[in-house]
C-alpha cells in the first residue's frame, strides 16, 4: 500500500488480469471515500455534541442521541470518538482559560450523563467463556470520571462484565472484592494527587 500526500490509501496494483486490477482500483476508491465520509461525520457529530453541552440550557440526551444517529453515528462511535473528543476539547478550554470552571464542569457532567445513558449496566454475569469480570475503581478526590465510564463501556462491548466503584478507598475496594468474584481490578487516576491515593489503595489491597 502506498499513501498520497493527503493520506489516502491506494492499493498497489500487481501484474494480475485487467479484471483483478479494476477490482482493486474500485475497492481502493470505495475505501478512501467511506473513510473520509465517516471521519467527516464523526467530526461534525463531535462539534454538534460539544456545542449542545456548552450552549443548550435544556440539554436533552435522547434528542442528542437521535441527532447523532441521523448522521449515521452509532452508540459505539459516540463512545469511541464523539464523547472523548468533546471531553478533550473541554479540557483544553479549561487549560487555556477559554471557559470558566463552572461551564466546563457543567458540560462535562452532561457528557458523563450521555455516556451513562447509552452504556450498558453491570450485571455480574459472564456472557461468554473468554469474558472477564472486572472491578473498575476511582479513588477519592478523583473528579475526572468520563474516562473510566468510557473504558467501562468499551470493555462491556467486548463481552466483559464491569462494575464501577467511584471515589472509593482501599477498604471499600476490598469490601467489593469480598462481596463478588472478580478476575481483576483496574484503578483509574488522572492526576498525581489521585495517583498517590491509588497507590495507597493498592497497598491496602
Amino acid at each position: 500500500m502506498t499513501s498520497s500526500d493527503k493520506g489516502n490509501r491506494n492499493y498497489r496494483l500487481g501484474e494480475g488480469s485487467p479484471v483483478d486490477n479494476l477490482a482493486l482500483s474500485v475497492i481502493s476508491k470505495i475505501s478512501d471515500g467511506s473513510n473520509k465520509h465517516r471521519n467527516r461525520r464523526l467530526d461534525v457529530g463531535t462539534r454538534m455534541l460539544l456545542t449542545a453541552v456548552l450552549e443548550d440550557p435544556k440539554f436533552d440526551q435522547d434528542q442528542m442521541i437521535a441527532d447523532l444517529q441521523s448522521f449515521r453515528i452509532n452508540q459505539s462511535d459516540m463512545i469511541d470518538h464523539c464523547i472523548p473528543q468533546a471531553a478533550a476539547q473541554l479540557g483544553e478550554f479549561w487549560s487555556d482559560n477559554t471557559l470558566s470552571f463552572t461551564r466546563v464542569s457543567s458540560a462535562s457532567a452532561r457528557l458523563f450523563g450521555l455516556c451513562k445513558a447509552i452504556g450498558r449496566e453491570w450485571d455480574g454475569i459472564r456472557p461468554q467463556i473468554n469474558s472477564r469480570t472486572i472491578l473498575l475503581a476511582t479513588v477519592k478526590r478523583e473528579d475526572h470520571i468520563i474516562g473510566p465510564a468510557l473504558l467501562a463501556e468499551q470493555l462491556r462491548r467486548r463481552g466483559h462484565s464491569v462494575r464501577m466503584l467511584t471515589n472509593s478507598n482501599g477498604s471499600e475496594i476490598a469490601q467489593a472484592l469480598r462481596e463478588a468474584q472478580f478476575d481483576g481490578v483496574l484503578i483509574s487516576a488522572s492526576s498525581l494527587i489521585t495517583l498517590e491515593f491509588a497507590k495507597e489503595a493498592i497497598r491496602k489491597l
